[in-house]
Order: structure tokens, then sequence, then C-alpha cells
């Protein structure tokens, strides 16, 4: 095996026989150590992967304070190897997150399983924690409920998002979600399961936020449950943009419906697209013209003579190379 072991322990034979143990079981690299100060004096070029570390120690820093600073600012998990049992240290071990705590005299066999559980469990911890620090980084609301309703996991991002103080006491996703606003109940929920609702819009009238929620959900056998995956996006913006938009919209075809100019709206290709009820009434009047949407505009004034349509073909010409002109510059 190639993980390098530190062993920290003040009884000589003690050490010895662990280091035997160790090489016993495929542990080859290993690194012995009298005192705390020592061993932190070399840490930085040694650089374990693992450390057996006894608590009691003969020099002025204990086994639980050298613990402490190795796994706080080296990120080196630690095992405890102690002939102590009473309470209050070993709820002091506990406290400093250590890998494990082997109680004297330990064996080879106990000395393997330990390091293996307590290297694994590290391993886990680290991918753990990279996926979650990947999850909080995100600006997309994370929000994870099992098939009750009833709240596993949520990011930061939501806490953001929904502006969630931090003595919240988590129940019910459609509380910690949605508020008074909406309940996140047995038929909803029942919809997501089976695909039948993949999104969905609310509003949440305390914060003045709309919110558009995508759903993906997961099953697990083997704890006969299902998590629904609930991502959460801020599209307030985006509906004060639609908003402004539509009243735009209504107010641009409002002038256009009651313009008593004739008014045309034709693309590229000299195709009609709309007009208004006076350019209908003019055409009828006075050229004797049906107006038909999708029709060439020069087709529908036959009466028109051919210098005009050229001119207003130039027109029309320089108005479009006007308008993508300034499109290419915004």
């Amino acid at each position: 095996m190639t993980k390098r072991i530190l062993v920290l322990e003040d009884d000589k034979t003690l050490a010895f026989i662990y280091m035997m143990f160790l090489e016993d079981i495929g542990y080859k690299d290993v690194l012995l150590f009298e005192s705390a100060e020592e061993a932190l004096a070399q840490i930085e070029s040694i650089n374990p992967d693992i450390a057996l570390v006894d608590i009691s120690l003969s020099g002025k820093m204990q086994g639980i304070e050298f613990a402490t600073v190795l796994q706080s600012e080296y990120d080196v998990p630690v095992i405890y190897i102690t002939g102590h049992t009473e309470d209050n240290i070993v709820q002091k071990a506990i406290r400093s997150n250590s890998y494990g705590y082997l109680i004297k005299p330990i064996d080879k066999n106990m000395l393997s399983v330990g390091l293996e559980l307590a290297l694994a469990k590290y391993k886990n911890d680290k991918e753990i924690g990279i996926e979650k620090l990947v999850v909080n980084k995100i600006d997309t609301g994370i929000v994870v409920s099992n098939q009750n309703g009833d709240f596993i996991f949520s990011n930061e991002a939501v806490k953001k998002l929904l502006s969630i103080p931090k003595n919240y006491q988590k129940k019910k996703v459609s509380e910690y979600i949605f508020g008074n606003e909406f309940t996140f109940d047995e038929n909803f929920i029942k919809k997501v399961i089976i695909g039948k609702l993949e999104s969905f819009e609310f509003y949440r009238n305390d914060i003045n936020k709309n919110f558009l929620i995508k759903f993906q959900t997961i099953k697990e056998p083997a704890k006969e449950q299902t998590l629904i995956f609930s991502f959460i996006y801020d599209i307030t913006g985006t509906k004060n943009i639609e908003d402004k938009q539509r009243f735009l919209d209504y107010s641009l075809r409002t002038i256009f419906d009651t313009s008593k100019d004739a008014t045309f709206i034709v693309d590229r290709n000299f195709l009609l697209v709309d007009f208004n009820e006076t350019a209908v009434s003019y055409s009828d009047e006075f050229w004797g013209v049906n107006l038909v949407k999708g029709k060439d505009i020069f087709k529908s004034f036959p009466a028109l003579q051919q210098y005009e349509i050229k001119e207003f073909e130039k027109l029309l010409n320089n108005s479009f190379d006007g308008i993508t002109h300034y499109l290419n510059r915004i």
C-alpha cells in the first residue's frame, strides 16, 4: 500500500510494535514520532495520509490538541490510540472529529480494520465535501425532499433566492419554498413523481418575486423512497420584461389599429404582413384592391406606375438596411 502513516507515540516499544503491525498488513511507509512538537515541525515535508495519535503524551502538546491542528490546518485524518476510556476524554476526542478511537492494547486486526474504515470514511467525506462545494457555488436553488414532501437538503442559493432566515426550522418543502402562497400537497407531489408536472411557476407575495421551479425525481429502491429534486430559478426580471413587452405591444397595436393613416407592414421580401383598417378602407375606395396578407405589395397595387414601384422599392430597401445596421450596432 502506498499510504504514508504518521505514528505519534511516546512509548518507543509500543511505537515499534505499531510499525511492525503496519508493515505486516501492507503499510510500508511509516514515520514514528515521540512528541507532537517534533511531528508538527516536519509535517509539511512528510505530508502523511493518515495519523495514529496517542492521546496522552509526555510533551507540552497533547494528542487531541495535535490532532486538531493536524486536521484543521493540514487536512490529515486522525485515529486515536489510547488507554483512556473515561467519558470526558472520549467526548473530547469525538468533538475533535477524529476518524477512529482504538483502545489499548490493540492487535494487528484491530489496527487494520480501523485504518481501512478511517481511510474509506475520509475519502467519502472529501467527495461529499467537493459535491457540496459545487452545489453551493451555483446560482440555481436546489431543494431535495422525499415523496411525503419532507425537507432533506437545500443549497445556499435557495436561502438567498427565497430570503430564508438562518434560524428557519425546516419542515415541509411546501412551507420552505412556497411560504403561504401554495400547498405542496399529496396530489401535487404525485403529479411530479409520475412525470405529469415537470415545471411550475409561482409568485411569493412576501418577497415580491416570481420563480420557476423544475422537478427531477430519483428512485432509491434500497430505502423504498423517491427523492424529488426541485431546481429554483428567479424569473422576476424576465417577467418584468415580458410584462413591459406586452404593454408595449398592446400600445403599438392600439396606435396601429386606430391610426387614420393607411398603414402597411411588409417584410424584406415585400410581402404584406399586416395592415390597419384605414389601409383596408383606402385600398378598396381608391384602388379597388382587396388586401391579402402574404401577398406581394407591388402586385397588390397593379395601378402603380413602374417608376413608382422602383422608388417605393428603393425606399423600402433603404429602410431595411437602416434597421439592420442599427440592430447590428446594439
